[in-house]
C-alpha cells in the first residue's frame, strides 16, 4: 500500500472540508455593527426603528452600491438592467426579467421615484451574501398584517390629536412601526389615525410620512458573477 499517497489523499479532503467550512460560515455571518443612517437633511435618523445601514463591510458591496446609486442618479435603465440578475423578479404575477425591467423602467417614472427614496432607508443583511433595501423591510416586528402595517418616515413627526396640521400636537413619532387605527388606512384629508406598535400612542400621522411595509424593496445576492439585483418588488 501507498502510505504516502493515501495520506495525500486524506490531507487533501481534510483541507477541502475545511475551505467548505469556513466559506459556510462567511456566508452566514452577519455584519456585526451597523452604520446609522442619515436622512435626506443629513440628519441621523431616529426611533426605535431607526434605519441602519448593515451592507457597508459586505465584500464588495460598496463598489456596488456606488454603481447603484450612479444608475438611479441618472435614472439609467440601461445601467439598472447591468446590475440585475437575468430573471430578476418584479411582482408576484410571474412578472420578471432584464427586458421586462427595462421596459417598466423606461415607460413609468413612478419606479425610479420608489428607487431615490431608498437611498435613505438603509440596508438589512444577515448573510455575507444577501442584502436588503430597505432595512425596515427585514427588521420590522411581528404583525398580524403586513399590508396594514406603516412605517414613519423622519425625525419627530408630529402625532396630532384630529386630522388636521395645526391640530393638537399629541407626541411625535420617530422611525417607528405604525397600525391604522379600525384596521382601515383611509386618509382623511391627508392624514391617517394610527396606533404605535411600540407604545401603543394614538393619534393621527400625514399620510406622506408613512411607507407601506410592503412598499417597493431591492433585494441583492451575491453569486460568482458578484453581486446582482435579484428582486425589484412590492407586496408580499
Amino acid at each position: 500500500m501507498n502510505y504516502r499517497a493515501a495520506g495525500a489523499a486524506a490531507l487533501a479532503i481534510f483541507i477541502a472540508a475545511c475551505t467548505a467550512e469556513s466559506r459556510t460560515a462567511e456566508t452566514a455571518l452577519a455584519v456585526v455593527e451597523p452604520v446609522p443612517v442619515a436622512m435626506a437633511n443629513g440628519k441621523l435618523a431616529e426611533g426605535p426603528y431607526a434605519p441602519m445601514d448593515e451592507c457597508a463591510d459586505l465584500p464588495g458591496f460598496v463598489s456596488f452600491r456606488g454603481s447603484l446609486d450612479a444608475a438611479i442618479e441618472n435614472r439609467d435603465s440601461d445601467a439598472m438592467v447591468a446590475l440585475s440578475h437575468p430573471a430578476i423578479e418584479l411582482d408576484f404575477g410571474g412578472g420578471a426579467g432584464i427586458d421586462e425591467f427595462r421596459r417598466r423602467l423606461d415607460a413609468d417614472d413612478t419606479l425610479w421615484d420608489a428607487l431615490d427614496k431608498l437611498a435613505y432607508l438603509g440596508c438589512a443583511s444577515d448573510r455575507r451574501d444577501h442584502a436588503a433595501m430597505p432595512w425596515s423591510f427585514e427588521r420590522a416586528p411581528e404583525t398580524d398584517d403586513p399590508f396594514e402595517t406603516y412605517y414613519v418616515i423622519g425625525n419627530h413627526v408630529p402625532l396630532r390629536a384630529k386630522a388636521a396640521a395645526k391640530s393638537e400636537k399629541l407626541g411625535s413619532l420617530s422611525h417607528d412601526f405604525v397600525m391604522p387605527v379600525g384596521r382601515e388606512s383611509v386618509p382623511t384629508d391627508g392624514f391617517v389615525e394610527v396606533r404605535s406598535l411600540t407604545d401603543a400612542s394614538i393619534g393621527y400621522v400625514a399620510e406622506a410620512s408613512l411607507r407601506s411595509l410592503v412598499d417597493y424593496r431591492l433585494i441583492v445576492d451575491r453569486s460568482d458573477r458578484g453581486w446582482e439585483i435579484t428582486a425589484f418588488i412590492a407586496g408580499d
